[in-house]
């Protein structure tokens, strides 16, 4: 267990950009190769990751020369993120959101007003 907040920004051209008013618990780990973006007013649970790419290529032989792909991370504006999620590439998530606790997102588009849990991590309820 650690109580520190890690953001990486892994090459030159790669982003992260927070908004206002966010606030994290310990263990935040973002890891940029393309793009990482966090709306304004979200909530972020305790030991949550987030990372835009594979970081090894899949194939066997790709393993230590390629990252494999990349795709950028949106969270929306007003996201509640709980404890222990991890936020893998191509994930957008809708604003006013609330992903449960342990959820592992593994990409895709999800909607303003719904609450996302599970792993594979999928919408389970609506909010509005």
């Amino acid at each position: 267990m650690h109580n520190y907040c890690e953001i990486q920004a892994r090459f030159k051209d790669a982003q992260t950009t927070i908004c206002g008013n966010v606030a994290s618990n310990n263990g935040l780990l973002i890891i940029s190769a393309e793009r990482i973006e966090i709306g304004n007013d979200c909530l972020i649970g305790k030991d949550v990751q987030m990372i835009d790419f594979d970081a090894h290529g899949l194939a066997p032989t790709e393993r230590r020369t390629s990252i494999g792909k990349a795709k950028p991370i949106v969270i929306g504006r007003n996201v509640w993120i709980g404890n222990n999620v991890i936020i893998l590439k191509g994930t957008e998530i809708g604003d006013n959101s609330v992903i449960g606790a342990g959820a592992v997102v593994t990409g895709g588009k999800f909607s303003s007003n719904v609450v996302i849990a599970g792993n594979p991590a999928k919408v389970v309820k609506s909010l509005e």
